[in-house]
C-alpha cells in the first residue's frame, strides 16, 4: 500500500517540530560546555582532562551541525514556497535529516551522563 503524499501542512509540522529539537540541541550542548567549564576547575586529573578535550571537541562539531540543520530548514522553508516542488522528496530528504537530529541528541545525553561521573 502506498503512502499519501505529505502535505505542506505535514512538512510544516515535521519543521517546527524538528526546529524545536534543534533548539533543545543547541541549548543543551551550551548546557554541557557551562559544566564542563566548572568541572574543569574542580578536577584536574589526567584522564579527565582529555575526556573533556574530546568533549569540548564534539560540542564544537555539534555547533557546526546544528548550523547546517537550520540552513536546511531554511532551505525547506523556501522550497515549499515553490508549488510546484515534490513534496515528497523533500519528505524524503527530511527523513536523513531527522537521523542526524536523532544521533546529536543520543550524543548529547551521553556526554552529559559521562559528565555527571566526573
Amino acid at each position: 500500500m502506498n503512502n499519501p503524499s505529505p502535505t505542506r501542512n505535514d512538512l510544516n509540522a515535521k519543521i517546527l517540530k524538528f526546529s524545536n529539537e534543534i533548539e533543545f540541541i543547541r541549548t543543551e550542548s551550551e548546557a554541557i560546555k557551562n559544566e564542563l567549564i566548572v568541572a574543569l576547575k574542580q578536577n584536574n586529573e589526567t584522564k579527565f582532562i582529555g575526556w573533556a578535550e574530546q568533549t569540548q571537541e564534539m560540542l564544537l562539531h555539534t555547533e557546526q551541525v546544528v548550523d547546517v540543520l537550520r540552513h536546511d530548514f531554511t532551505n525547506f522553508l523556501n522550497a515549499m514556497e515553490n508549488d510546484s516542488f515534490d513534496y515528497q522528496q523533500l519528505d524524503k530528504h527530511f527523513g536523513l535529516l531527522t537521523a542526524d537530529i536523532v544521533k546529536l541528541s543520543t550524543l548529547l545525553v551521553l556526554q552529559k551522563i559521562t559528565l555527571a561521573k566526573f
